[in-house]
């Protein structure tokens, strides 16, 4: 069971995990469209795709599907709860901060990156930040980031 000091993180987290073990067990594969692309499949990426996701649990799976805002989450809920984004959006700024400095942003950016590649207990993934409509892969401020959108 999920031992949770921040409710309405623990309640979205419960909630997804049901809705996905719904949608799950009513799944009918065979009415699911075909997607096609043309760029071809990697093999070697493909593996490591699968590989990840055979080794995620089902509550580490939900976690990195949620997208918490700025405003609602902090870097410790991203290392307990492994979430997969954080948004900045809408009116959310780094310590409420309207006027916040871009050397806020990064420093914020920057503690969410290292609690998601924290390594104790469980494998660590690198969180997705996102601004408004655009998302990037954090890195660290000495790289650059990746945007995805």
């Amino acid at each position: 069971m999920l031992n949770c000091s921040r409710p309405f993180i623990c309640r979205l987290l419960m909630a997804s995990a049901v809705a996905l073990t719904s949608v799950a067990a009513a799944a009918a594969p065979e009415i699911w469209p075909t997607v096609s692309s043309a760029a071809p499949k990697e093999p070697r990426v493909e593996a490591r795709i699968a590989d990840l996701l055979q080794r995620l649990t089902l509550e580490q799976k939900v976690a990195q599907m949620v997208q918490a805002d700025i405003r609602y989450v902090t870097p410790e809920d991203v290392k307990k709860y492994r979430l997969g984004a954080v948004l900045n959006g809408g009116g959310a700024f780094p310590g409420d901060n309207k006027h916040a400095a871009v050397a806020d942003w990064i420093a914020l950016a920057d503690r969410f990156y290292d609690a998601s590649m924290d390594t104790s207990p469980t494998r660590s993934m690198a969180i997705t930040m996102c601004t408004e409509r655009r998302c990037f892969l954090t890195t660290s401020v000495s790289e650059p980031r990746t945007i995805l959108n």
